[in-house]
């Protein structure tokens, strides 16, 4: 069945709770992974009439957490290393 026609309510709940696991194994933070999980759930439902996803939902879902997951750690990374190198610069460490 295609996007466009599962309800909302439907695929949310079918696919949820995996997908907030995976992006709380991915970020280590429970917060992060249902902030990272409900972009993605809004992403992909403000887009449905374009997608053409049929048997590949559940797929489509945890690439595009997945996705989302790494680029979050990235920036998360860069985050980290910006205030390391500032203590470092005033002398802290």
């Amino acid at each position: 069945m295609e996007l466009k026609h599962l309800g909302f309510e439907t695929i949310y709940k079918k696919y949820h709770p995996s997908l907030v696991k995976f992006a709380a194994y991915l970020t280590h933070s429970d917060s992060d992974a249902m902030e990272i999980v409900n972009d993605v759930f809004i992403s992909v439902w403000q887009k449905r009439d374009m997608l053409e996803l049929n048997d590949e939902l559940k797929s489509y879902l945890f690439q595009a957490v997945k996705n989302k997951s790494y680029n979050y750690n990235k920036k998360n990374y860069q985050n980290v290393i910006k205030i390391f190198l500032f203590f470092l610069l005033i002398g802290v460490i």
